[in-house]
């Protein structure tokens, strides 16, 4: 299973390229780490930017990890921001 088939697993086939698409400003999730001799130290941040570049540069100044930091964003899904699913209207 790749991480695509375990993203339409988890999320029921939501698509957040497509829900962002029409968005100008959009949600990542930016992923913050810094690996410190065999520790990594992590840092999950949820940041607001119009791009990907912008949302790993925000997250970046903002972390409490010191030194020379990696990120890699993602666009959030529902899950990620909290919604849950509502049950079946009759």
């Amino acid at each position: 299973m790749n991480q695509q088939d375990l993203q339409l697993l988890l999320d029921g086939g939501f698509d957040p390229v497509a829900y962002w698409s029409t968005r100008p400003v959009k949600i990542w999730v930016v992923e913050v780490s810094r690996r410190v001799g065999c520790e990594t130290k992590k840092h999950t941040m949820y940041v607001r930017s119009r791009t990907r570049d912008g949302a790993e540069e925000c997250a970046r100044e903002n972390t409490f990890i010191r030194g020379n930091v990696s990120a890699r964003a993602r666009l959030a899904t529902p899950r990620d921001l909290g919604c849950v699913p509502t049950g079946a209207t009759q």
